[in-house]
Protein backbone atom coordinates (compact mmCIF):
# COMPACT_ATOMS: atom_id res chain seq x y z
CA UNK A 1 0.00 0.00 0.00
CA UNK A 2 3.09 2.55 0.09
CA UNK A 3 2.53 5.71 -1.14
CA UNK A 4 -1.22 5.30 -1.60
CA UNK A 5 -3.61 7.81 0.18
CA UNK A 6 -6.85 6.59 2.19
CA UNK A 7 -9.34 9.11 3.47
CA UNK A 8 -11.57 9.01 6.69
CA UNK A 9 -14.05 11.84 7.39
CA UNK A 10 -11.26 13.00 9.90
CA UNK A 11 -8.27 11.98 8.68
CA UNK A 12 -5.30 11.29 4.68
CA UNK A 13 -3.69 8.45 5.72
CA UNK A 14 -0.04 7.37 4.18
CA UNK A 15 3.32 5.93 3.96
CA UNK A 16 6.16 7.89 2.88
CA UNK A 17 8.97 7.16 1.14
CA UNK A 18 10.81 7.74 4.21
CA UNK A 19 9.24 4.85 6.11
CA UNK A 20 7.12 7.42 8.09
CA UNK A 21 3.16 6.75 8.32
CA UNK A 22 1.59 10.33 8.17
CA UNK A 23 -1.87 10.74 9.75
CA UNK A 24 -3.33 14.00 9.36
CA UNK A 25 -6.31 15.02 10.92
CA UNK A 26 -8.85 17.40 8.48
CA UNK A 27 -9.32 20.93 9.49
CA UNK A 28 -12.25 21.33 12.03
CA UNK A 29 -12.29 17.01 12.46
CA UNK A 30 -13.95 16.00 15.29
CA UNK A 31 -12.98 12.37 16.20
CA UNK A 32 -14.36 9.93 17.90
CA UNK A 33 -13.38 5.88 19.03
CA UNK A 34 -15.22 4.41 15.67
CA UNK A 35 -13.03 6.68 13.56
CA UNK A 36 -9.70 6.45 16.01
CA UNK A 37 -10.25 2.17 15.45
CA UNK A 38 -10.98 2.43 11.74
CA UNK A 39 -7.70 5.04 11.39
CA UNK A 40 -5.52 2.41 13.30
CA UNK A 41 -7.08 -0.28 11.22
CA UNK A 42 -5.74 1.80 7.68
CA UNK A 43 -2.16 2.77 9.46
CA UNK A 44 -1.93 -1.39 10.36
CA UNK A 45 -2.61 -2.57 6.66
CA UNK A 46 0.05 0.52 5.68
CA UNK A 47 2.42 -0.72 7.84
CA UNK A 48 1.94 -4.97 6.84
CA UNK A 49 3.18 -6.22 9.91
CA UNK A 50 6.43 -3.67 9.90
CA UNK A 51 6.51 -1.56 13.33
CA UNK A 52 6.93 1.86 11.56
CA UNK A 53 6.65 5.56 13.17
CA UNK A 54 3.97 7.80 12.51
CA UNK A 55 3.77 11.38 11.77
CA UNK A 56 0.55 12.38 13.46
CA UNK A 57 -0.34 16.11 12.12
CA UNK A 58 -3.19 17.22 14.75
CA UNK A 59 -2.71 21.02 13.96
CA UNK A 60 -6.54 21.45 12.50
CA UNK A 61 -8.25 19.11 15.64
CA UNK A 62 -11.42 20.26 16.47
CA UNK A 63 -11.66 17.51 19.38
CA UNK A 64 -11.05 14.19 20.33
CA UNK A 65 -13.32 12.21 22.55
CA UNK A 66 -11.55 10.49 25.71
CA UNK A 67 -12.29 6.58 24.03
CA UNK A 68 -10.66 7.67 20.76
CA UNK A 69 -7.44 9.23 22.99
CA UNK A 70 -7.09 6.33 25.01
CA UNK A 71 -7.08 4.23 22.11
CA UNK A 72 -4.62 6.15 20.36
CA UNK A 73 -2.21 5.45 23.50
CA UNK A 74 -2.41 1.89 22.94
CA UNK A 75 -2.71 0.73 25.93
CA UNK A 76 -3.86 -2.86 26.48
CA UNK A 77 -2.79 -3.69 22.98
CA UNK A 78 0.02 -4.57 20.83
CA UNK A 79 1.35 -1.06 19.43
CA UNK A 80 1.73 -1.33 15.90
CA UNK A 81 4.01 1.61 15.08
CA UNK A 82 7.03 2.06 16.46
CA UNK A 83 7.11 6.09 17.83
CA UNK A 84 4.37 8.44 17.26
CA UNK A 85 5.26 11.88 16.53
CA UNK A 86 2.69 14.70 17.11
CA UNK A 87 2.76 18.02 15.23
CA UNK A 88 1.09 20.94 17.32
CA UNK A 89 0.30 24.38 15.92
CA UNK A 90 2.27 26.68 18.85
CA UNK A 91 3.94 26.61 22.34
CA UNK A 92 0.26 26.77 23.74
CA UNK A 93 -1.40 23.68 21.44
CA UNK A 94 1.88 22.07 22.89
CA UNK A 95 1.72 22.50 26.40
CA UNK A 96 -2.12 21.39 26.25
CA UNK A 97 -1.22 18.29 24.45
CA UNK A 98 1.71 17.43 26.97
CA UNK A 99 -1.11 17.66 29.70
CA UNK A 100 -3.20 15.28 28.06
CA UNK A 101 0.24 13.15 27.30
CA UNK A 102 0.83 12.84 30.70
CA UNK A 103 -2.29 11.61 31.92
CA UNK A 104 -3.15 9.20 28.47
CA UNK A 105 0.73 7.84 28.48
CA UNK A 106 1.21 6.00 25.01
CA UNK A 107 2.98 2.66 24.73
CA UNK A 108 5.68 3.86 22.61
CA UNK A 109 7.80 7.17 22.87
CA UNK A 110 5.84 9.95 21.89
CA UNK A 111 6.79 13.36 20.94
CA UNK A 112 5.27 16.83 20.44
CA UNK A 113 6.75 19.60 18.00
CA UNK A 114 5.70 21.84 16.44
CA UNK A 115 8.84 21.95 13.42
CA UNK A 116 7.43 19.18 10.99
CA UNK A 117 11.25 18.84 10.09
CA UNK A 118 12.32 18.07 13.82
CA UNK A 119 9.50 15.55 13.92
CA UNK A 120 10.86 13.28 11.17
CA UNK A 121 14.51 13.90 12.33
CA UNK A 122 13.40 12.33 15.80
CA UNK A 123 11.10 9.66 14.02
CA UNK A 124 13.68 8.61 11.39
CA UNK A 125 15.26 7.02 14.66
CA UNK A 126 12.66 4.55 15.02
CA UNK A 127 12.92 3.38 11.04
Amino acid sequence: MKNNKTETPSFIIYLGDDQICRSIVKKNAEVKIEEAQKVTEIVQLFLSGEKLPILVDIRNIKSITKEAREHFTMKNREPSVSAIGLLVKSPLSMLVANFFIGINRSAVPTKLCINENKAKEWLLKFV
